[in-house]
């Protein structure tokens, strides 16, 4: 991998690697429906320009994981964000 970004121009040790992809999060957002029911949604984050730099050089997807989209019937599950139960490329 190093070899790929150094192709590329990128010439960063892995901590400032790791430390410039750390910004990218994956956020979750609960939405309360008028029925009672919860609908969370779970994406990444949009890369900033030197993230989406080192994406674009080892050709990766610059949003990684998949979009979540989880509707919850009952209010007493709603605790647990990790079910899916739709999942969609992002």
């Amino acid at each position: 991998m190093p070899l790929q970004l150094k192709a590329q121009g990128i010439h960063l040790s892995w901590e400032s690697l790791h430390n410039q992809l750390d910004g990218q999060e994956r956020v979750t957002v609960v939405l309360d429906r008028e029925d009672g029911k919860i609908y969370y949604i779970r994406k990444a984050t949009r890369p900033e320009p030197p993230q989406l730099a080192i994406y674009n050089a080892l050709g990766l997807p610059s949003q990684p994981g998949k979009t979540e989209k989880t509707l919850i019937d009952d209010p007493h599950c709603g605790s647990d964000p990790n079910v899916v139960t739709n999942a969609t490329a992002g």
